[in-house]
């Protein structure tokens, strides 16, 4: 991968580690750039070497005044780093541009095809969806970015004419100015992560954020059925030719037939009609779309059918990390359900996934930093004999187990985060498939 900087300085400071900052240690330094890295945390070149980077390009700096200011093209920061940061104020006050990774691709790589796409639920299913259909019909294409493979890494891996379809979080779109997809989605819009941005507005922003570059030759897809996207549209927030799904139309329609896929869920046609949108427009025709899509499989963690054990079936919904995602993965099950709850706060109102409970929940077992405040809000809501509580997600697993009877369904749906249990929600699931196969044993 050649790296020209359109500034003349081949030198970046990468503030974070994590997936983003790993990528970007792998590549960089292989064109040729030097790194300077900053890190909250004490990082050691033995550090680097351990991970398998070359540390002999990179420069670790233990304060801001040890690092190269005037010769920094760019600094680029881990997505989950505040914007109010004393390094990132720094910066701005050099002149210096603050990039997520994604901004920084396209600063680089303005003629890479790319496909952006956010939402608070679903954004993972639609990018995915993007790049099999793409795939599938004999254009190259590779998900990447909040999917979990660095953009840094795709671009890596890409030709000029592969299509990058990026997975955009807020996080990343918070550090966004010239970022200009060719086409873009933003699936819907719901309360997360406000522990970060402080409130719903800022969110709201960051996510709308994903079309600020874009023009009138470029094309956004929104939700008819979104409220925050029809009043950014009525606002005249958007630069972009807008274009509106359709839940009730043809494609619709074909899709909901029985027998069409394997996915599980209404939300998934809106996922689906997405993805047909976006590849319509890049020039595959309905056909094509509508075979590629019958050949997609769910994606591992977003209600994913483990197993069915005494005629219990279990779910794995580890990716359901905000209310939104759990109450949808509720509403498209027809059964009692045992629903597995509980993580990591983000400071968000639970109100409708007591409600999406009440009708076929029998049980709510609850874990982790916001089983207090759910119990809480079960209790006022006169379901306080359902819950139970459990200090792990192997004790949960156990008392579903005991349960459960046959035509149930155990639901692990947390609506919260995983961070204080678990890593990331990938670990979350992976653990509770391995629990439920004991529980086979």
């Amino acid at each position: 991968m050649k790296i020209k900087s359109p500034e003349g300085k081949n030198r970046i400071l990468l503030y974070g580690l994590g997936v983003t900052g790993k990528a970007i240690l792998s590549t960089f330094p292989k064109a040729g750039w030097q790194v300077t890295l900053y890190n909250d945390q004490e990082v050691k070149l033995d550090d680097l070497v351990k991970e398998g980077l070359d540390p002999s390009k990179v420069d670790l700096a233990k304060d801001l005044d040890s690092i190269p200011w005037s010769d920094l093209a760019y600094v680029v920061k881990a997505p989950v780093i505040p914007l109010d940061k004393p390094l990132l104020e720094r910066a701005r006050e050099e002149g210096l541009p603050v990039c997520s990774d994604i901004e920084l691709a396209y600063r680089l790589f303005p003629d890479q095809p790319m496909v952006a796409i956010t939402g608070s639920n679903g954004k993972t299913t639609t990018t995915s969806m993007v790049a099999h259909i793409l795939n599938k019909s004999g254009h190259p294409a590779i998900a990447c970015g909040n999917i979990g493979l660095a953009v840094f890494e795709a671009l890596d891996r890409a030709d000029p004419d592969t299509w990058l379809v990026i997975e955009s979080s807020s996080f990343q779109l918070a550090s966004v100015d010239r970022f200009k997809p060719r086409f873009a989605a933003i699936l819907n819009v719901t309360p997360d992560h406000i522990d970060w941005h402080r409130d719903f507005a800022h969110y709201a922003a960051c996510k709308f954020n994903i079309s600020k570059g874009q023009g009138p030759e470029d094309i956004l897809y929104l939700n008819p059925h979104d409220r925050p996207s029809k009043e950014a549209f009525e606002s005249g927030r958007f630069k972009a030719q807008v274009k509106w799904i359709d839940p009730e139309g043809e494609w619709a329609r074909e899709i909901r037939e029985p027998g069409f896929w394997t996915l599980v869920g209404s939300h998934n046609v809106d996922n689906a009609l997405f993805a047909a949108g976006l590849c319509h427009d890049i020039g595959l025709d309905w056909p094509i779309i509508k075979k590629a899509l019958q050949s997609f499989r769910a994606i591992e963690h977003r209600m994913e059918v483990v197993d069915t054990i005494d005629g219990v079936t279990y779910i794995n919904d580890s990716k359901a990390t905000n209310v939104d995602s759990a109450v949808q993965a509720i509403h498209s099950l027809q059964a009692p359900l045992i629903v597995i709850a509980g993580g990591y706060d983000k400071h968000v109102p639970f109100d409708e996934f007591y409600e999406a409970f009440r009708p076929q929940g029998k049980a709510m077992i609850l874990m982790g930093q916001t089983r207090d405040s759910l119990k809480q809000g079960m209790e006022e809501r006169g379901m306080g004999d359902r819950v139970v509580m459990v200090d792990s997600l192997k004790e949960a697993i156990n008392r579903a187990h005991d349960l459960a009877q046959a035509g149930d369904v155990v639901l692990l749906s947390p609506a919260s985060a995983s961070w204080g249990m678990y890593n990331n929600f990938e670990e979350r699931g992976r653990e509770f498939k391995d629990l439920v196969k004991n529980l086979k044993k």
